[in-house]
């Protein structure tokens, strides 16, 4: 049977040897792997051949391939018997450390000049060496003319001449690729440093973005190198090198960037569940300097579910709890820290001595406003201006007025300072005594008596001289009766019911001070001088108005002031008239869930020092826990307690109490801490309960299935325990990982790197060469395929231009 390779174009033919006698058997044919060592060169049956010309002679005719250990016999023909006098191959000894040594560091330094040189071949290869290439075959053929050749090659040809070893096994050949990739990035790393020192900024733009991430450049670049060495090797074509090469090389770029962002959005959705997560880790750092877990921070129901669970398994139930506690304690301290900056060591009592000392001070300042105040009105209306108190008058009248008929009856409802007040105000309006003590009125009367008094003596010394001379015709002398007569008319004359302007305004701060002042044991009710205050309000904003509108101004602002503070300080006193100061502050913060009314006009009529007072004892008391789960102390903090007392609070008391604290910020901080408490609650219910019983049942359960299996020896069950216990240990650190939860918190980004590190990556894959096949068949085949021939290279075959 002839041998069926003789006819193939592909193979060149043997040396001229007889025909192969006919096989009387086919042997099965034998299955190859690739080989791993260097094949024998397609010259060795001739080398055979002419080492045994006597066995040739005699020996029948054979296929000259059947001896070749990478070619299986064809089908049908017989395997020949080796050849006489082919020696048999002798194993090569191995090398030695040094050796190994020395040729690892030239493969190495070969593999860093050509990958080095990359970079500059893609400007001298695609604008220099191709287009001259091109231009030549298509001038003189293709294969025809001189050909220039690619920097990588020359430089692979130049580090031969030099005497740097090549790669001849599959994992040198891929290690060779590796190295250049990396080299290749560094390459393009340093021509972007040049680049970013250029005067023009967008070619210095261009450099930085080649410079960014060495690291991952490098990386990138060899990983490239590694996956279209592995395709080569493996086979591949150009397109699959070329395909492996992109996808090994973008993976710690383009790779990462869809690992995490799938991690992410696995964890917390898109962008609004990233958001949420970012808002809720803020809300932990910015209350209480802590992170929630995965649960608390995602709001999932499945992960709040889990960690849940992980609170009732051991491995994890300990984890859990801790995580709880760090939290509540953390929230605790930045309570206590902020209730030691408002106001140190503060209580119900120091609140309660805060608050009536605040309105003391409140009521100071009022009477210190209002005198400045009505001293504006002053600059309007001279002192001594008489004006009418017909107002005061009629209401005095009117509180001491008697029921008709029961004379005797209305004493005993007549008020006797009342009745003084109208008695006082009627003699100072019509005795001449009180008509003389006003303002200037007994210098007119001293004025006019002492005129009078004079004009007396001129006339007598004039009668006294006529009746010398013996005239009588004498004019009448004015006796001192008559004169002092004279001035009590003129006195009387100024009875007009008016009252000076500094007077009335003098009786009405009296007034004013008795209405403050008076508690529930004055002798005159409120509502007496309330009625005698607004008279005499109204008898002074007559005046006023009588003296222009600046006076009219000034008193209207003046008036109003006086009326509101009034108003405030009968409220401020059903707060502060009690007889400790403990209740004093729990009347203060009474009904702090129906509104803010009580507690703003307490705050707002204090000063600032008290106002930090009450506001760092109500913050005090809102994390206090239920009696039942207090210390000896009374001193336990609850989270829960905290979140459900601030939520009963109303958002005007919270305004009240926080906003008008005079710190900075701490309404927000408060209701800040208030979410802190609510995700802690929505979350896993280990840390609403951190000493739950559920957790405690879950424990003794596992507790009783490892003494069972000990006790029954059954390692499988003692296994599944230890194992679900480390399981879950290592799922819960996870979910309270800091530095995890976190990182799943932000936002997804390609690596700065990527664009530079993907220019370098096209380039590093692109330079594809023909896959060495290790099996000279498989070679074979493909070139037939292809219309190639094979060339036989270090460790295999590879396909070439016929």
């Amino acid at each position: 049977m002839a041998n069926p390779w003789d006819n193939d174009e592909i193979i060149r033919p043997a040396p001229t040897q007889p025909a192969a006698a006919p096989a009387t058997a086919a042997p099965p044919p034998a299955i190859y792997e690739p080989q791993a060592t260097q094949a024998q060169p397609d010259s060795a049956p001739q080398a055979q051949a002419a080492a045994a010309p006597s066995a040739l002679a005699t020996a029948p005719a054979a296929n000259p391939w059947d001896n070749d250990v990478v070619i299986r016999p064809a089908p049908g023909a017989t395997a020949a018997a080796p050849v006489a006098g082919t020696p048999a191959s002798a194993p090569a000894g191995e090398a030695s450390f040094v050796d190994k040594a020395v040729r690892g560091i030239g493969l190495g330094t070969r593999s860093l000049a050509q990958g080095l040189a990359s970079v500059p071949a893609m400007v001298t290869d695609n604008l220099i060496a191709k287009p001259l290439n091109a231009a030549a075959d298509a001038v003189m053929g293709e294969g025809n003319g001189p050909r220039l050749q690619m920097l990588k090659e020359a430089t692979g040809n130049l580090a031969t001449q030099v005497g740097l070893p090549q790669p001849e096994t599959a994992s040198e050949r891929v290690a060779q690729d590796i190295v250049e990739g990396g080299a290749g990035s560094v390459a393009g790393v340093g021509a972007g440093g040049l680049l970013a020192r250029a005067a023009s900024p967008i070619v210095s733009a261009v450099g930085q973005g080649l410079a960014e991430g060495v690291g991952t450049q490098i990386a990138s670049g060899a990983a490239a190198g590694a996956g279209s060495g592995i395709a080569r090797e493996n086979g591949g074509g150009e397109g699959a090198q070329l395909a492996a090469g992109l996808a090994a090389g973008l993976s710690p770029t383009v790779g990462a960037f869809a690992g995490k962002a799938a991690i992410r959005g696995a964890v917390r959705g898109g962008e609004a569940g990233r958001q949420q997560m970012a808002d809720n880790i803020k809300t932990f750092e910015e209350s209480a300097g802590i992170t929630p877990t995965l649960g608390q921070a995602t709001q999932s129901r499945g992960i709040q579910a889990a960690e849940t669970a992980l609170a009732n398994v051991p491995g994890s139930s300990g984890l859990m709890a801790r995580r709880g506690e760090q939290q509540a304690q953390a929230l605790q301290s930045a309570v206590e820290d902020i209730t030691q900056k408002l106001s140190p060591n503060a209580n119900g009592w120091g609140a309660g001595e805060a608050i009536a000392k605040g309105v003391e001070t409140f009521k100071n300042n009022v009477k210190t406003v209002q005198k400045n105040l009505y001293d504006k009105l002053d600059e309007h209306i001279p002192a001594n201006t008489m004006i009418s108190s017909d107002r005061t008058r009629a209401a005095l009248e009117d509180l001491n007025a008697g029921i008709d008929g029961a004379p005797a009856l209305s004493e005993w409802f007549k008020n006797a300072r009342i009745q003084g007040i109208e008695g006082g105000l009627r003699r100072d309006t019509t005795d001449l005594a009180a008509i003389l003590s006003r303002p200037g009125v007994r210098d007119q009367a001293n004025e006019l008596r002492g005129r009078l008094q004079a004009q007396a003596a001129r006339i007598e010394a004039e009668n006294a001289e006529r009746s010398l001379l013996g005239m009588n015709n004498l004019q009448p002398v004015m006796t001192p009766e008559q004169i002092e007569a004279r001035v009590q008319g003129m006195l009387t004359s100024k009875v007009d019911g008016q009252l000076p302007y500094e007077s009335l305004k003098k009786l009405r701060t009296l007034v004013g001070q008795e209405i403050s002042e008076g508690g529930l044991t004055a002798d005159v009710p409120r509502s007496k001088w309330r009625a005698l205050y607004a008279a005499l309000s109204d008898d002074l904003g007559t005046a006023a108005e009588a003296a222009g509108p600046a006076a009219q101004q000034a008193w209207n602002r003046a008036n109003q002031y006086t009326k509101a503070s009034i108003q405030r300080l009968e409220q401020l006193e059903s707060v502060v008239n009690r007889d400790a100061p403990e209740k004093i502050f729990k009347a203060a913060t009474s009904g702090l869930s129906d509104g803010g009314t009580q507690i703003n006009r307490v705050m707002k009529s204090m000063p600032i020092e008290n106002r930090r007072e009450v506001a760092a004892a109500v913050l005090q008391r809102l994390g206090r826990a239920r009696n039942s789960a207090q210390d000896e102390m009374g001193a336990a903090f609850s989270p829960e307690s905290f979140l459900t007392n601030l939520a009963a609070m109303s958002a005007p008391a919270r305004t009240a109490l926080f906003a008008n604290s005079g710190f900075p910020g701490l309404r927000q901080k408060v209701e800040q801490m208030g979410k802190m408490a609510s995700l802690r609650r929505e979350g896993a219910q280990v840390f609403a309960n951190p000493s739950g019983t559920a957790r405690q049942a879950g424990l003794l359960g596992s507790v009783a299935g490892v003494m069972s299996a000990i006790a029954t020896g059954n390692v499988a069950v003692l296994a599944g325990l230890g194992a679900t216990a480390a399981g879950a240990r290592l799922v819960g650190s996870w979910a309270t990982n800091p530095r995890l939860v976190k990182s799943l918190a932000d936002t997804t980004l390609l690596n700065p790197a990527t664009p530079a590190a993907a220019i370098n990556v096209a380039n590093q894959a692109a330079q594809t060469e023909q896959p060495t096949f290790r099996n000279r068949i498989r070679a074979g085949a493909e070139a037939k395929k292809l219309g190639l021939q094979v060339v036989e290279v270090p460790g295999g075959w590879r396909l070439a231009p016929k």
